[in-house]
């Protein structure tokens, strides 16, 4: 076998072998940026006292939109203290809660 075609098996061979180290190296990445985001999702949840909605306010300005009304009948139903920031914001007050659970009635849906 000449040296021309050594050397071309050679290259072949650490040219596949760069392919399966990629491969694993991008595996690793994901995974890696996978975990950090629920790190910083777990940690988020943590330090969130507050959840600031801007629903605007509504067709004719007065605070009295359709996805204002929506927001605050959802938080109601959950028994979730709010506020207004102003006509367009409802503040939520998260109070430690981890998660909440929001049922919809039958004539709902």
């Amino acid at each position: 076998m000449s040296q021309e075609l050594r050397a071309a098996g050679r290259t072949l061979i650490l040219l596949d072998q760069g392919k399966v180290h990629n491969k694993v190296a991008c595996v690793a990445d994901e995974k890696a940026s996978q975990e950090i985001f629920e790190v910083r999702l777990v940690s988020l949840k943590e330090t969130v006292q507050i959840l600031r909605v801007i629903t605007g306010c509504g067709t004719h300005g007065v605070g009295k939109g359709k996805l204002k009304q929506s927001v605050i009948s959802l938080v109601e139903k959950g028994g979730i203290k709010w506020t207004e920031e102003n006509k367009g914001i409802v503040l939520i007050n998260l109070d430690g809660q981890k998660s909440f659970i929001f049922e919809e009635s039958e004539d709902e849906s």
